[in-house]
């Protein structure tokens, strides 16, 4: 069960961060 909510947390901690890092990819090239 542990490994379980571990691998959950992992996922949603990953999926954030893809977010923030096309969010700010984005936002560098829109600023040129």
């Amino acid at each position: 069960m542990a490994l379980s909510s571990l691998g959950r947390f992992a996922y949603v901690l990953w999926t954030i961060a893809a977010i923030f890092a096309a969010l700010a990819l984005f936002v560098a090239t829109r600023a040129g």
